[in-house]
């Protein structure tokens, strides 16, 4: 019993430090995109839609949120109503192996842009999950302010940036659960039980093989990378933690 109990506080202190880590991503990001001017903001829904990937710890993050919230109800309400989804392709750290290696790498099966689907969870075309939003909602950002009529500018660096700390995410999460928000959160919701047969889309989180940063754009991410590498959880570098130490 006693070795029972300190396996699952181990794991436990597991869960807690990836939770810590993550946080500590979202944050450099956000200091580092604070060099520039984006009009991006809380409120601004054009470019949210329904077709979001995560890690299987930002949909806990999100379940939490949901379960503490006064409108669970509405929540539940919502996934229940999502029509299908896109499938996503590979993993970003799947893609970036085949890319390392000189192959093509999977694509995503994205419907058409005239098909896409706005995010359920925007109400009055804000988002109901903004403080637990996934990475991939928070890295899109836009010089411009964009319409139907006026797309998303988006820099390349920022680009380069925004892929290597999902590939970092991915992998602080490997083994973990990767796939489309709306389907990890249904499967979340109902306890694991696969009622509506969301499994089969549903991918495994892959190692880091390597960054996929332009040599333009090294100088711009690699003090990012570095802010992130450097930063410190529980006397732990956050790079010793990303390397299993």
């Amino acid at each position: 019993m006693v070795e029972l109990i300190a396996s699952r506080f181990s794991e436990y202190l597991s869960i807690i430090m990836k939770e810590l880590v993550l946080t500590q991503i979202y944050s450099a990001f956000d200091d580092w995109l604070s060099q520039w001017n984006f009009v991006c903001k809380e409120g601004c829904s054009n470019c949210c839609t329904q077709n979001v990937t995560m890690i299987g710890l930002e949909g806990k993050r999100i379940q939490n949120f949901i379960e503490k919230s006064p409108q669970k109800e509405w929540f539940i309400e919502v996934l229940d109503n999502v029509s299908t989804v896109a499938l996503p392709g590979s993993t970003t750290n799947e893609f970036a192996a085949d890319c390392l290696k000189g192959e093509e790498g999977g694509e995503e099966e994205l419907p058409a842009p005239n098909q896409l689907e706005p995010c359920p969870f925007l109400r009055e075309q804000r988002c109901a999950v903004y403080p637990v939003r996934p990475f991939n909602c928070r890295c899109f950002v836009s010089q411009e302010k964009c319409g139907l009529n006026h797309p998303a500018v988006v820099q390349p660096f920022v680009l380069s940036a925004s892929t290597a700390l999902l590939q970092l995410i991915e992998h602080l999460d490997q083994g973990g659960q990767w796939g489309n928000m709306l389907d990890i959160l249904r499967l979340r919701l109902e306890g694991g039980i696969d009622n509506q047969n969301i499994l089969p889309r549903i991918q495994k989180c892959k190692p880091l093989p390597g960054f996929l940063i332009p040599p333009e754009d090294f100088d711009l991410v690699q003090p990012l990378i570095q802010a992130i590498f450097s930063s410190q959880v529980n006397d732990k570098t956050v790079e010793t933690i990303l390397n299993g130490g």
